[in-house]
């Protein structure tokens, strides 16, 4: 999270000069705040060498959903008005950015699905734009390769989960 949270104040550079302004907001404002927080957090969740994670109820899944379904239909406006490069991918891209802190910071393995998501739509985010913009070929390659991280990601967090599920039944 330490170096996520540095990460994100770079990437607002380069989403400004490619026009994303949806995330160059995001990253500064969200991203690089909760990464810190994040890195606070599960430090403070330890389980072990890693921390202790959790599931969303139903309720709680379906509240979240909806959540991110209503707020993304007017920040999509809001790119369409501000003509931002590729609209639907910005505004969905950036408002995952918005939510998969929070939840990561708070250990929630929903999180995993989440970034998958938007890992998977930064690929056709960046396909589209190479022939006006080459520039879009690295993020292209890093959108691919943070989709297979994200991935193993995935896989382990749950074998993570499912382990501190079965301790925890037995008391330990």
């Amino acid at each position: 999270p330490l170096i996520g949270g540095i990460n994100s104040i770079f990437y607002a550079f380069v989403y400004f000069a490619m026009g994303f302004y949806s995330q160059v907001l995001s990253s500064i404002l969200i991203s690089f705040p909760i990464q810190i927080i994040t890195f606070i957090m599960w430090s403070r969740r330890r389980s072990g060498l890693t921390t202790k994670f959790r599931n969303f109820t139903k309720k709680q899944r379906t509240l979240l959903y909806a959540g991110l379904i209503a707020i993304y239909i007017p920040w999509l406006i809001i790119d369409i008005k501000i003509e931002a490069s590729s609209p639907v991918f910005d505004a969905l891209i950036s408002l995952l950015g918005f939510a998969v802190p929070f939840i990561t910071a708070f250990a929630y393995i929903d999180y995993t699905y989440l970034s998958l998501i938007s890992c998977i739509l930064s690929i056709p985010m960046h396909a589209m734009n190479i022939n006006a913009d080459p520039i879009q070929i690295p993020f292209l390659i890093y959108a691919v390769y943070s989709t297979v991280c994200i991935l193993i990601s995935i896989f382990n967090v749950h074998a993570l989960y499912k382990t501190q599920q079965i301790l925890k039944e037995k008391g330990i």
